[in-house]
């Protein structure tokens, strides 16, 4: 989410597809029935190398954002800036959470039948492997 702020700070960051193009933008794990939150992160950027320096990728922001709730049987649902096959296998063996996620079209490992144009709309094509289970949704013709 991004929290509306114009102030002077070094993490504010611009996202022109916002309702508030400038603020803070903070990475939480929260629960979609009560909204509580079980754990947050603020964006503060690049970090500068060193001891307390920790990665923006996405794998390891979920990673330290899972850690409440570890081993809890949960199903988490994230959009395609976390979503990867690496991290929903990842989730599922070491902390026991199942995974749901949109998929963006340029990832390696989705397969090239669910990539075709033209099916037709409204229509699900099915891919299944031991745990995982992925969906290509036509929901118009091209």
């Amino acid at each position: 989410m991004l929290l509306a702020f114009r102030g002077q700070c070094g993490f504010r960051v611009y996202i022109p597809s916002k309702p508030a193009k400038y603020g803070i933008k903070i990475q939480a794990l929260v629960d979609a029935k009560s909204f509580y939150t079980f754990n947050l992160e603020v964006y503060v950027g690049k970090q500068p190398t060193g001891l307390y320096a920790v990665s923006n990728q996405a794998f390891n922001v979920v990673e330290r954002l899972v850690q409440p709730i570890s081993q809890s049987n949960r199903n988490l649902t994230f959009d395609n800036w976390f979503t990867s096959h690496e991290l929903m296998l990842h989730l599922l063996t070491n902390h026991r959470l199942t995974s749901t996620g949109t998929v963006r079209k340029n990832k390696r490992c989705i397969p090239n039948a669910l990539l075709k144009t033209g099916k037709e709309p409204r229509s699900s094509l099915f891919c299944f492997q031991k745990d995982v289970t992925l969906v290509s949704y036509a929901p118009k013709k091209k």
